[in-house]
């Protein structure tokens, strides 16, 4: 019987959940949130001449931002992040040997890039700040019978858009790395 060799790799992927998703689980829509928590963070700009948009994390300390709107940003990120990790796990199970999720988080919680004066500011602010999108960093395991790795990285990340790319409305592996 031939040696089978263990190859892990890890992925970074960013997901878009579809809008019928949350439509059977919410009663407000994140692309809402994510208009109101771009106004509400616009006009604070505004009012501060900043210069740049603060990630959430700083309206939740200071609490300038309207509490149950941050809530519902939070709720509706936990709720993706859940239905993500369950497809997930649900759609690579059965194509890798080992699939394990390092790290889960939505998009609409880290640092926005949109500056103030850019071009469509207050558009590309709501659509950063619409918790729709989840980042997932994955080490996923596969089976190979020659004791080479190479190629491998890439084999992962075809396996894992192949997999993935039907269930979700946006789909990037931005990394694949052997481990």
């Amino acid at each position: 019987m031939p040696q089978l060799w263990p190859t892990r790799v890890a992925l970074t992927l960013v997901v878009g959940i579809p809008p019928a998703v949350f439509e059977r689980h919410l009663p407000s829509s994140p692309q809402l949130v994510g208009r109101l928590l771009a106004e509400a963070v616009g006009h604070y700009e505004q009012e501060h001449e900043l210069g740049y948009y603060p990630a959430l994390d700083f309206f939740q300390e200071q609490g300038e931002v309207d509490p149950e709107l941050l809530n519902a940003a939070e709720s509706i990120a936990w709720l993706g992040s859940s239905l993500v990790r369950e497809e997930v796990q649900l759609r690579l199970r059965g194509v890798f040997a080992n699939v394990k999720i390092q790290s889960i988080q939505c998009q609409a919680f880290v640092m926005p890039t949109v500056r103030p004066h850019g071009p469509a500011a207050l558009e590309r602010l709501a659509e950063h700040f619409t918790p729709d999108r989840i980042k997932l960093e994955l080490q996923v395991t596969l089976f190979r019978k020659e004791d080479a790795a190479q190629g491998m990285e890439q084999m992962a990340r075809n396996m894992a858009h192949h997999w993935l790319k039907d269930s979700f409305d946006f789909l990037e592996i931005t990394s694949a790395t052997l481990v």
